[in-house]
């Protein structure tokens, strides 16, 4: 859901989109898991890194 919304925000594709917080890569499995329920607390940052064509990421 995190995931899709990033997407949406910024014109990408979900498929480019990865997430990042605490340093782990946040797998998406298409499972039902909460932030909570994947160790993201209330003050939690997550990172979205977007791949683009030819590797790079923005």
């Amino acid at each position: 859901m995190l995931r899709e919304e990033v997407a949406r925000r910024s014109g990408g594709s979900c498929d480019c989109i990865n997430l990042i917080c605490g340093g782990k890569i946040l797998k998406d499995d298409g499972g039902s898991d909460s932030l909570l329920q994947l160790g993201l607390g209330n003050n939690s940052k997550p990172g979205a890194l977007c791949s683009v064509e030819g590797g790079r990421t923005a």
